[in-house]
């Protein structure tokens, strides 16, 4: 397995059967707050019309040792929010923070795209049919 998953698109082909995990916290941001990127900025706008702007570059190890890099996005303050309650827990006591992974993203919609051309989707179904 490779550690640097940068490289991945470089040395390994694009494999049909990849299964892309859902991420619930992702999908909590997305369809719950449904913020908004701003790219020039480099900042997410909430709902409320609040600026969750970057604050620092922050990396974790997965279960499986790989180091993965995300940027942190934090909002100035919360406390007195009127949507509160729609995009953070109930007993919260920070304010809201996104953390993108970039790569993931760029990798996903790579695997998308791979996905939706019509040779790879004939492959599947031939695939299925086996």
């Amino acid at each position: 397995m490779y550690k640097n998953y940068n490289m991945t698109q470089l040395t390994l082909p694009i494999e049909t059967s990849v299964r892309i995990p859902q991420n619930d916290n992702t999908r909590y941001v997305n369809e719950i707050v449904e913020t908004i990127s701003d790219s020039e900025f480099d900042e997410f706008i909430c709902p409320n019309n609040k600026r969750i702007g970057f604050k620092r570059y922050a990396y974790r190890n997965d279960r499986y040792g790989f180091k993965r890099d995300f940027k942190l996005y934090e909002c100035d303050d919360c406390s007195s929010c009127s949507l509160r309650h729609q995009c953070m827990k109930p007993n919260s006591k920070s304010n809201k923070k996104i953390m993108k992974n970039y790569n993931w993203e760029y990798f996903k919609a790579q695997i998308n795209q791979k996905l939706s051309e019509p040779e790879t989707k004939k492959s599947i179904v031939k695939e299925k049919l086996m």
